[in-house]
């Protein structure tokens, strides 16, 4: 199972701008959207799950969550440099807004 912020960073793997050595550069990503780089929310909104998490629609249009991206971002940064939280798992839940369709026997 792939968590939220792995499916970002492989989103993300082909832009040169937000890896060095192989790992996702936080600072960077979070210096870019907070820019509001177009390549970067180019990026973002190509993907379902990545665009209904950080973005929303405003009187019609869509508005890039930047508060809530960053977050986010810093999130995954503290609990993933501590090093006590070495086996924690961090898993985010959204609601899509999904239901199943009840059964009729």
């Amino acid at each position: 199972m792939r968590t939220l912020y792995s499916h970002l960073e492989h989103l993300l793997a082909y832009d040169e701008r937000f890896y060095a050595k192989g790992k996702l550069r936080r600072n960077k990503l979070v210096e870019y959207a907070l820019r509001s780089d177009s390549e970067l929310l180019k990026y973002l909104l190509s993907d379902q799950i990545i665009s209904m998490l950080f973005f929303k629609e405003e009187d019609g249009k869509l508005v890039f969550d930047k508060a809530q991206f960053q977050e986010f971002i810093d999130t995954k940064s503290f609990v993933g440099n501590n090093p006590s939280n070495e086996n924690v798992k961090i898993e985010f839940i959204f609601d899509t807004g999904i239901r199943p369709t009840p059964q009729v026997a």
